[in-house]
């Protein structure tokens, strides 16, 4: 596998989804976006295979922290 300039995690797909969407409307050369896991053992196990495997000069994780549309409405009494 090529090496990635840029490796970018999320928790999950949905979190990277707006993202690949645009990277398929304008790709750019050496961007991987991968998933890696819910929950910090997941997570930090799912990082490091993806950081192995691609071997990135740089990590971006992004993600909503829990926070999705409509959360805070049913989170309210």
């Amino acid at each position: 596998m090529a090496k990635a300039r840029t490796l970018i995690l999320s928790a999950w797909e949905p979190e990277v989804a707006p993202l690949r969407r645009l990277l398929r409307a304008d790709p750019v050369a050496g961007i991987v976006l991968e998933p890696v896991g819910v929950g910090t053992v997941d997570a930090a196990i799912g990082a490091a295979h993806a950081i192995a495997r691609h071997k990135p000069r740089r990590v971006i994780f992004v993600g909503t922290a829990g926070v999705y549309p409509g959360a805070a409405a049913r989170a309210l009494p």
